[in-house]
Parts: structure tokens; sequence; C-alpha cells
């Protein structure tokens, strides 16, 4: 989830963008709209989930204000392939 929260707030960092794109994707996954591309090419698109909107928000908003911490070695590996600081 981490990699997931990076770069969604890289695009998204005001919270309630983050928080409707969130809702928005896991209501209705788009593959053309993937931030995620690597991911996608690996993995596929993620399946449409049956969660209610609001337990996917809620679950949003502790991902944008609490969030799990970025591991140590993603934080290098982020660094090595893009050459900056991953976004948290």
């Amino acid at each position: 989830m981490f990699a997931v929260i990076n770069h969604v707030k890289g695009t998204y960092s005001d919270r309630d963008e983050f928080i409707e794109r969130i809702v928005d994707w896991v209501w209705e996954p788009d593959a053309s709209q993937t931030l995620m591309p690597g991911a996608l090419r690996r993995f596929g698109v993620m399946p449409k989930l049956g969660y209610d909107s609001d337990q996917v928000r809620l679950i949003a908003e502790y991902l944008f204000d609490d969030g799990p911490p970025l591991p140590d070695w993603y934080v290098e590996r982020y660094r090595q392939m893009h050459g900056r600081d991953p976004v948290r």
C-alpha cells in the first residue's frame, strides 16, 4: 500500500483529491487511468471491489493522514529508480 499511497499522493497531493481518487478507483478501476503502469503490466487492473464508498472513504482518509510508514528498502529503491525521495 505504501507504493500506492506514494503514487497517488504524487499526483493528488490535496487530501480531498487523494480521497476522491482512491474512492473512484476502488469503485471503478480503469486501466486507462492508472498511476502505476508497471504494476498494471505485471498484475493487470485490479478487480472491482464491492465495498461501500463510505468504507473506502474512511480507509482513504487513514491512508492519507496516517498510512503505513515507508520501509527503508522502498525509499532506497525509489531513490535509485527516480532520483528523488518518494512522496509522503
